[in-house]
């Protein structure tokens, strides 16, 4: 019971960041008020992670739940279309590159959880791969503020994006190959 108050005070408050868009002049993709567009894309994408997590920390007075993988989502909805000879087909380039990136490391992380001992050390890859989304999205949105205001931010941010997903699963490919050292038929990453 006290799962399902906090996850829907959660989504609540994920509501109410999101009624605060505004559409983007001349069309297109909404857009926070002001130059704060980074805090609806926090507001989608972290909580799409730390909500199941939370839920579970919450629902231990109940019952002990076992930790879930952690999925990466993004708020790319419609992804715009890919289009290197404007910028915001640039940005649709980038949006499809990070979705499947992103797909890439949600299959390795399955794998990766999959291999790991109950209890603490998958509670602690998942606090890991919160944290990891936390920088990722607080050190892309730092790095395209260099263009804040202008149309290339968001191509900016979504190239960060694909190249810390890219980081990431060099990160998860070298602790992938610690878990199984050693084993007979290790199961292989995607």
């Amino acid at each position: 019971m006290a799962a399902l108050a906090l996850t829907g005070r959660l989504a609540a408050l994920r509501r109410a960041f999101l009624t605060g868009l505004q559409p983007r002049s001349g069309g297109g993709r909404p857009t926070a008020p002001g130059p704060a567009r980074s805090v609806p894309l926090l507001a989608v994408v972290v909580p799409a992670l730390v909500m199941p997590a939370l839920a579970a920390l919450a629902a231990r007075g109940e019952r002990r739940a076992a930790p879930q993988p952690p999925v990466i989502t993004e708020p790319f909805r419609p992804v715009l279309a890919c289009d290197h000879g404007t910028t915001l087909g640039q940005e649709g380039c980038g949006e499809r590159e990070v979705l499947a990136r992103d797909a890439q490391l949600n299959a390795d992380v399955r794998v990766i959880f999959g291999l790991l001992g109950e209890g603490t050390p998958k509670m602690d890859f998942v606090r890991a791969q919160v944290a990891w989304l936390a920088y990722r999205h607080a050190d892309c949105t730092s790095q395209s503020d260099a263009y804040l205001g202008g149309t290339e931010q968001p191509v900016a941010y979504v190239d960060c994006l694909a190249g810390a997903d890219a980081a990431r699963r060099r990160d998860l490919v070298g602790f992938y190959g610690l878990l199984v050292q050693g084993m007979d038929r290790p199961p292989r990453l995607p």
